[in-house]
């Protein structure tokens, strides 16, 4: 960690005397000292569209998944960009719950079938 972060965390932490109020605090300083500019990456990532169809679904619906914290994309340049492995993940979580959907309904249909 920087020092001078360390210092104002400390200075904030005496009139706070709470970690997470001061840590807020010296980030929130911090930020509006010296903008943190990041270069942009985009490679392992794709574009809404390809996002789109690589899931079998609409821009929309990315869209949406995105803003509800279902798929985590990223703003890149002013594009939202998601990651593959994000897609990945998010398709494998798909095939667990659809699993666990289908293993409830023929638990529902034969609940006198003897599991073994």
């Amino acid at each position: 960690m920087n020092a001078e972060i360390r210092r104002l965390f400390a200075e904030y932490l005496l009139d706070a005397k709470s970690p997470t109020a001061a840590a807020v605090l010296t980030l929130a300083d911090t930020l509006r000292r010296e903008p943190i500019i990041v270069e942009p990456d985009d490679k392992g990532t794709v574009g809404v569209k390809e996002a789109a169809e690589l899931l079998r679904t609409s821009s929309k619906q990315v869209y949406l998944m995105c803003l509800t914290g279902k798929l985590r994309g990223r703003c890149v340049r002013g594009r939202v960009r998601i990651p593959i492995d994000e897609i990945e993940r998010h398709e494998a979580h798909l095939r667990i719950s659809q699993c666990a959907d289908l293993s409830s309904k023929l638990t529902r249909q034969h609940p006198d079938h003897d599991r073994r």
